[in-house]
């Protein structure tokens, strides 16, 4: 069974298909190298697809194994932070410490100044003993020299404690200045930490969004194998169950609307024939092939807007006009039910619709006697009239 052309002998075969008028016939049919096989181009599809899942798998397992390398990062990250935040306590309290250590020191110096205020007081309300009173060595000069020997004494120590104060305030100035700057290395780090386990976190979830997306084409693309190896199955076993000229009256319609103009239905004023059928449906909907085959263009062409046409093998090939968007491209094989693109504005009627052609090398057939005409309802003459009266 030999079938789909080449890419420049397709485009050649399209430009010359319309190079009058859409859908005009071209009465020479150019001659186009073509694959052995169906079974052939299902095979290299087969063996394509294959090689991409077997490299997006181990894809797949380079990531998973660096979300388990990440989560393990931050999982030690947390830790790290916990374990700094743990400390920040202690710095507290240490400080707290150091400054509890300065106030008492300052106490027991204001309270031994106060006593020597006392003393100097006292002293100074003392009267002073006589010549006589010394010679008979009375009690009242005793307890002077008391009060002069606790004087000294207070003197002594309140310049003691605060040489010490001195020193101490130096030395616990100089740990409160290292705390706090210990403390400052901590809240860089905690925020350092933050950072870099945000950073991994969203890393994380990247990771996680491109392992979903590639786990969801590998099953797309081993569903499609599937399908391909049935595919190849099927053709070993009922050959003309793929061929497309046994498929008459068998082809599955490419949307659900309503026939809006028929195959060899009179336009522009009786001159020209409508070469395929025109299906009105809502703009956006999906369309779709109509049976296995080879996109051999997938562009605009003036006149049909966004066209994709299909080759089929043998010479059959399908056109899908007037669309919105392709959604497929040159060398893409297609498989029966298979999306092409979503309907768009049609030319020349006001409304949305797909313009779809069947043909066998340069001859157009009627595409009503292909499809099964179970989404494609009859022609609505009150939209036609109403749509024609615009």
């Amino acid at each position: 069974m030999k079938l789909f052309t080449k890419h420049l002998t397709a485009v050649l075969l399209v430009a010359l298909w319309f190079a009058a008028a859409p859908g005009q016939v071209i009465a020479e049919e150019i001659e186009s190298p073509r694959l052995d096989s169906l079974e052939q181009l299902y095979r290299q599809r087969i063996t394509h697809l294959n090689l991409e899942i077997l490299n997006e798998t181990q894809r797949r397992t380079t990531i998973l194994g660096q979300l388990d390398a990440m989560i393990n990062d931050i999982s030690d990250l947390e830790k790290q932070k916990i374990t700094t935040q743990d400390s920040t306590p202690v710095l507290t309290d240490t400080l707290q410490e150091v400054t509890e250590q300065v106030l008492f020191t300052e106490k027991k110096i204001e309270f031994n100044k106060r006593l020597l205020t006392e003393l100097q007081d006292s002293l100074a309300r003392q009267p002073r003993p006589s010549v006589w009173h010394a010679a008979l060595g009375k009690p009242d000069l005793q307890q002077l020299h008391k009060k002069n020997a606790a004087q000294r004494y207070l003197v002594y120590t309140t310049e003691k404690h605060q040489k010490a104060l001195q020193a101490q305030r130096l030395e616990l100035g100089q740990r409160q200045q290292t705390l706090e700057n210990y403390g400052h290395t901590i809240s860089s780090s905690i925020d350092q930490l933050k950072d870099r386990s945000e950073s991994l976190i969203e890393r994380r979830i990247n990771l996680e969004r491109q392992l979903t997306v590639l786990s969801s084409e590998i099953v797309q693309k081993q569903d499609r194998v599937e399908r391909l190896v049935q595919r190849s199955e099927q053709l070993k076993g009922d050959p003309a169950s793929l061929q497309f000229a046994k498929l008459q009256k068998r082809l599955p319609d490419p949307v659900q609307g309503t026939l809006f103009k028929q195959f060899a239905e009179p336009k522009a004023k009786g001159l020209l024939k409508w070469e395929g059928i025109l299906i009105t449906a809502p703009l956006g909907q999906s369309f779709t092939a109509v049976s296995d085959g080879l996109v051999v263009f997938a562009d605009e062409i003036q006149g049909l807007g966004n066209v994709a046409i299909v080759d089929h093998g043998e010479g059959y090939m399908s056109l899908y006009g007037m669309a919105e968007l392709l959604l497929v491209q040159t060398d893409q094989l297609l498989l029966a039910g298979d999306p092409i693109g979503t309907v768009g504005e049609s030319v020349g009627t006001g409304t949305s619709a797909l313009y779809f052609e069947v043909r066998h090398n340069a001859d157009t057939l009627n595409p009503t006697d292909w499809l099964q005409m179970k989404q494609i309802s009859q022609k609505n003459e009150q939209l036609r009239l109403l749509l024609e009266s615009k």
